[in-house]
């Protein structure tokens, strides 16, 4: 079970997650490595008014490793983010960098980011303090 706190600001997204999760693993490493083979959440989100302008898929596993696309449509023109871009982003979690032997007993564990708008707007047009803004995310 996950819960999600997004939130933003003129600056940027700031996403939180509390999992309850069993079996865990972290072993991808590196930016836009195979996050979804570890314990790993998922955040999508579309930053502006007009969804055409297509979204965000941001994997992320249990200990900050991102893999994070712009695409217009599911597997549909996907323009991965630079290491440049998402070493401007800030990861912060309650688990050691890397988990190598499966974390068997139930657990949980905290992730969180920080997503600066500007990196987001190279992509898309970035539309800040729309009311009724709403954001989903899911454990897989």
């Amino acid at each position: 079970m996950a819960s999600i706190m997004p939130c933003y600001n003129d600056l940027a997204i700031y996403v939180i997650f509390k999992v309850d999760d069993q079996y865990i693993k972290a072993l991808s490493q590196g930016y836009q490595s195979s996050v979804y083979r570890d314990g790993w959440v998922e955040f999508f989100f579309t930053p502006a008014e007009d969804v055409t302008s297509g979204y965000f898929n941001l994997e992320t596993n249990c200990v900050g490793t991102m893999l994070v696309y712009h695409q217009l449509a599911r597997g549909r023109n996907s323009k991965p983010l630079t290491d440049a871009e998402l070493d401007q982003t800030q990861r912060a979690g309650s688990l050691p960098r890397r988990i190598k032997e499966e974390i068997r007993p139930p657990t949980t564990w905290t992730l969180e980011y920080r997503l600066p708008i500007s990196i987001l707007a190279k992509y898309t047009n970035v539309t800040i303090s729309v009311p009724g803004v709403k954001a989903e995310g899911e454990l897989l």
